[in-house]
């Protein structure tokens, strides 16, 4: 009895393996396909991101780079002055997380050497249309006088700083002091005679008032002055730094980045995809993206990269998908799973790949 059962189970075992041998050898021939994918993590990052930073020279650099292209649109390099000081003054409405528009005024550039060079124009139209107020038969006593003593205080200053700039010529010679501080003392000097100059002039005009020919000479100088002023604010609006894209104002916790801005209506997935699953893939195809592993967002492949890169010991080629229509917010620079849809294989060529990755 037990031999019976010995042999019918032996019969079995050679019947499954002969029914296995057969569904082999029948399965490369059926018209079968199977789904296949890539299986793989991608970073999410904007289509487009405009950075300004602080170069190493004290340069302000504004960094546009393309995502979906894989390049940099271009650096705009803005060199501060080296005299005087300049001031990076951001716009109270940026803040982490506010939409910018394109062509917003993110900030906005102050250089001393220009304000004082504009504040200097400024004094001396004023200082012309006050001589120009002055009537032809002169001003009065007293109007006189305060000129008079304006005049006495400049030539005072004037003598005073004649004796520094002397001492401090003397020891120049000796090489006690330097060059710069000379200089800086020379040209308080020059412009302590500059005012001199102009007191004077106030004086002599009111005393005399103003004649017709005088009048025109001014008028033309404050014109000229006033041409001067207009072209220094054409030069400081220049200095508005503007946004050249639309997007959301990021976070830096980099000491020599001071603003990101980065598109919030396109975003791109780079998907990095081992070397031998590359051949797989081709532009077009849909790719699955596992956002908190609840969400599930649509992307499709618009470039392949030639170059080869080592991650974890193996060998990979970056992809980039288009995350195109997602209306939510997605948190930059993210790691989620991802799915790669490749074509339909064969069995045997499903089995293959299974065996290869």
């Amino acid at each position: 009895m037990k031999m019976k059962i010995s042999r019918g189970a032996g019969e079995y075992n050679i019947f499954l393996v002969i029914l296995i041998i057969a569904i082999l050898g029948i399965l490369p021939f059926l018209p079968i396909k199977f789904p296949y994918s890539i299986n793989a993590y991608c970073k999410i990052q904007p289509a487009r991101s405009w950075a300004l930073t602080i170069g190493t020279n004290g340069q302000l650099l504004a960094t546009n780079f393309d995502y979906k292209e894989g390049v940099s649109d271009g650096i705009r390099a803005t060199q501060f002055a080296r005299e005087g000081t300049m001031n990076l003054k951001f716009d109270s409405l940026i803040t982490s997380g506010s939409l910018i528009k394109e062509g917003d005024t993110i900030a906005t550039i102050y250089s001393s050497d220009t304000e004082e060079r504009l504040a200097e124009l400024k004094g001396q139209v004023a200082i012309m249309q006050a001589s120009m107020a002055s009537n032809t038969t002169g001003d009065k006593e007293s109007v006189i006088r305060e000129y008079e003593s304006k005049v006495a205080h400049a030539e005072e200053a004037s003598s005073t700083q004649q004796l520094v700039v002397g001492r401090l010529k003397a020891l120049l010679d000796k090489n006690l002091v330097s060059q710069q501080e000379y200089e800086i003392a020379l040209g308080e000097q020059q412009l302590l005679d500059q005012e001199i100059n102009i007191a004077r002039s106030q004086l002599e005009s009111a005393k005399t008032g103003v004649k017709p020919q005088e009048a025109e000479l001014i008028k033309a100088q404050i014109t000229a002055l006033n041409e001067q002023i207009d072209a220094i604010n054409r030069r400081m609006e220049s200095f508005s730094i503007i946004s050249p894209i639309s997007g959301k104002v990021s976070r830096s916790y980099s000491s020599d980045t001071l603003l990101v801005i980065s598109d919030a209506t396109n975003y791109v997935a780079i998907i990095p995809v081992r070397s031998n699953e590359f051949p797989y893939a081709s532009l077009g195809q849909d790719v699955t993206i596992y956002y908190n592993g609840t969400h599930d967002i649509t992307a499709k492949i618009i470039y392949l990269g030639d170059d080869v890169h080592s991650m974890k010991g193996q060998q990979t080629r970056f992809c980039t998908a288009l995350i195109d229509g997602y209306k939510g917010d997605l948190p930059l620079g993210m790691l989620c799973k991802c799915d790669v849809l490749c074509k339909s294989v064969s069995i045997m060529e499903y089995i293959r790949r299974f065996l290869l990755s």
